[in-house]
This record gives C-alpha cells, sequence and structure tokens, in this order.
C-alpha cells in the first residue's frame, strides 16, 4: 500500500466515524443525560449479576473441595486398612515359616 492509499484510508476511517458519531448524536432516542443514566443502571445491574455469579461460584467450589476432602479422608482410610490387612497376613506367613524352620 502506498503512502496516499494510507492517507485516503485513513481519511476515510476518520471521516467515518465522524459521520457516524454526529448520527447517533442526532438520531438518539433519549437525552445525553438519560442515557448516561440507562448506562449506569446497566453497568450496576451487571455488576450484580458478576457478583451473584461469583458467590454462586465460591459456593460450588467450597462444596467440590469439601467432597474432595472427605473423598481423600475415606481413600487414606481405605489405604491404612488395606495396610493394616498386608501386615497381618505377613505377620502370619513370618509365624508359620518361622514354625516351619524351627
Amino acid at each position: 500500500m502506498t503512502g496516499n492509499n494510507k492517507l485516503a484510508t485513513t481519511f476515510f476511517f476518520l471521516a467515518g466515524m465522524t459521520a457516524g458519531a454526529a448520527l447517533a448524536l442526532l438520531l438518539a432516542p433519549s437525552s445525553g443525560e438519560e442515557t448516561r443514566e440507562l448506562i449506569r443502571q446497566k453497568a450496576e445491574d451487571g455488576r450484580g449479576y458478576v457478583n451473584a455469579k461469583r458467590d454462586e461460584l465460591l459456593r460450588k467450589a467450597d462444596r467440590m473441595v469439601e467432597r474432595g476432602k472427605k473423598e481423600v479422608k475415606r481413600r487414606a482410610e481405605d489405604l491404612i486398612d488395606r495396610g493394616f490387612e498386608t501386615v497381618d497376613e505377613w505377620k502370619e506367613k513370618g509365624k508359620a515359616f518361622a514354625s516351619r524352620v524351627a
């Protein structure tokens, strides 16, 4: 793209933005103050929605963490029980071996 083409493109872009802004002001259904109030209200609504979703996600995360803790505890208890069973089995095997050797 040559320098003239870039300049022309930039000019038409800025002219289009200016025309769009002017038309928006002329054809706006509400006054500036009403429009700003509407934007402010929508922003507050959006903030409330985001905060509610955040709180909901935090509650869900807390529930998942609690379930995870319970599952980890259950698995740890299962491993401990299996460990004790294995130790008991090896004790019996050791006793049987000792009685054959003696």
